[in-house]
Order: structure tokens, then sequence, then C-alpha cells
């Protein structure tokens, strides 16, 4: 429901996405990083919104098989299934427009559930054996930075948080 420009009220129809269905297959949970691909899965996900085939490369990211080492500028990415791009084609997706923007790799780790807390640890785990120059940290704020999730965060990423980030102090 939505107010319009003349201030009535309006309303879409839309079917609530299904985000445990046995179409993520191709998920686990892995303990510290959330919902995480089966590396080199492929999963055919069809619904009444979308056709879209996921597929993880060796590290179990939605993107392209990347190189750990490079002498070129590159971004890595992290965040929930939004910045995965659930229910969009890879072109589509916020990190492949990037990188055909800019020239340069966007290293797609985003996925799954599990917040901040799942994001940093799958920088720590993975991401962060990938030479980069930048990082994008994808938050979406009505489950990332609500009250239960900020104070499940380690004080020293809370910290970071405040520190470098305008979402956390706003």
């Amino acid at each position: 429901t939505y107010l319009d420009s003349n201030g009535g009220e309006r309303t879409i129809d839309a079917q609530t996405p299904d985000y445990g269905t046995a179409n993520d297959r191709g998920l686990r949970w892995q303990a510290g990083l959330g919902a995480w691909r089966v590396p080199g899965s492929r999963v055919h996900e069809q619904t009444p919104c979308w056709d879209v085939v996921y597929a993880a490369n060796s590290s179990g990211a939605r993107d392209a098989e990347r190189a750990r080492h490079s002498g070129e500028f590159r971004v890595v990415i992290l965040g929930d299934a939004f910045l995965e791009g659930r229910g969009v084609q890879p072109q589509e997706r916020v990190s492949d427009r990037l990188e055909g923007d800019t020239g340069y790799e966007h290293l797609c780790f985003a996925g799954g559930a599990g917040g901040l807390e799942a994001s940093y640890r799958v920088y720590r785990e993975l991401a962060g054996q990938f030479d980069h120059d930048a990082l994008i940290v994808g938050v979406t704020p009505a489950y990332d930075l609500r009250p239960a999730a900020a104070d499940a965060l380690q004080p020293g990423w809370r910290r970071e948080l405040r520190r470098f980030t305008w979402t956390w102090n706003a």
C-alpha cells in the first residue's frame, strides 16, 4: 500500500517471495557464513516472478570464477540475497552492472542470510583471500540494523561500522 501523488491510498497486488522453497537445493547453512551456495552448484528457480539459474563458482559465490591474485584494481561486494541478485539474471545484478560500467572486476561474495555478521565472516573466511582494493557492503536496514542484529555484532565490528559508514550513523 502506498500514497499516490494526490494523497490517495493505492494497493499493488504482488505475491510474496518464498525464500524457503525446495528450489534452494544449491544452498546450505554453513556455520558462520549463513546460507551459502554449494561450490559449483547450478540451481534453477522458477516462480511466478522470475525464472533464473543460479550458478556458483568454486568458492560458492554466485559470480564468475575469479583468480585469487590480480595486479588490477578490484572490488569485493558483500551483502545479502538482494546484492547476490536473487531473482535476476546475472547481467542485471549490481556487481555485473558495476563491472560493465567501470571495467573493474567486482567480485560478488553476497548471498543468503545472516546479516552483517555473516558478511563479515564471508569476508574473513573467503572474500578476503582475493586481492582487492575496495569493498562494498550492502545493508538491508530493516534486517541488518534493527536492534537485535546490532546487539549480536562483535564490539570491534560495530565500532568499525560506526567509524566508516554513513548508514550506521544515520
